[in-house]
């Protein structure tokens, strides 16, 4: 069952959508018939349709049972790669469950921007983000969070922080933890040019442990995917 953003009206069941989304519902070309779900504030109404063009939908039933996250928090600190990349990780992060993204700028961060200059990019990286909530699904949308420096997204509260770090590779210790429900799991991955021993030094001071993601050196945006997959893997 396809799966949009909408926004309903809890009184009259009426929903609308975005000019972006209304646009994307096109684009897929639902046929009269065709019952989909409408995600509104964390709860999803199902709707058919009856009519493809102008789009006419008729409710059916709010669901009620919202069982597509995980059973604790998992938060991505985020270093701001190059345009493409940084994107990438958007994408792939939401399809993975994250529930909130910490973008930051490091030492060895080759693309830097400005607060402002990241805020100018908003409606793009959040229309990123509500595709990928549609694709996968998602019970909610996760929360993109301003842009900040190094040393303040490591004083992120967590129950669990884990910083992936290339010198860990050598000693081997993996990313493992029994979970509770609702913790909130900390993913720490770096830019491009990887942490200065520094920047790991204050992590470790912060709380975070370093942990290896296997034997070879990954690319950042790989990184993410192979962090947010074990954390994925043991929360379900």
């Amino acid at each position: 069952m396809r799966r949009f953003i909408g926004n309903v009206n809890l009184s009259s069941l009426e929903v609308s959508f975005t000019p972006e989304v209304s646009h994307h519902i096109k684009v897929v070309r639902l046929q009269r018939g065709e019952v989909i779900e409408v995600l509104c504030n964390g709860l999803a109404f199902t709707y058919k349709v009856e009519e493809n063009y102008p789009l006419r939908l008729s409710f059916v039933s709010q669901n009620t049972k919202m069982a597509r996250e995980l059973d604790f928090k998992s938060v991505l600190l985020c270093p701001l790669l190059k345009k493409d990349n940084f994107e990438f990780c958007l994408q792939k992060s939401v399809e993975l469950g994250v529930s909130d993204i910490y973008p930051f700028l490091s030492s060895r961060v080759i693309k830097r921007v400005s607060k402002g200059e990241f805020e100018s990019k908003r409606d793009r990286f959040e229309k990123i983000i509500a595709e990928a909530v549609e694709q996968s699904n998602r019970d909610i949308v996760p929360i993109l969070h301003e842009l900040t420096e190094y040393k303040d997204v490591i004083k992120t509260e967590g129950d669990y922080k884990f910083i992936a770090y290339e010198e860990e590779a050598i000693k081997g210790q993996k990313l493992g933890f029994v979970p509770k429900r609702e913790a909130r799991i900390l993913s720490l991955f770096g830019p491009e040019g990887g942490f200065s021993d520094s920047e790991v030094y204050l992590a470790v001071k912060e709380g975070f442990t370093c942990v290896s993601l296997g034997k070879r050196i990954l690319r950042a945006e790989t990184a993410m995917v192979n962090m947010l997959s074990v954390i994925d893997f043991i929360g379900e």
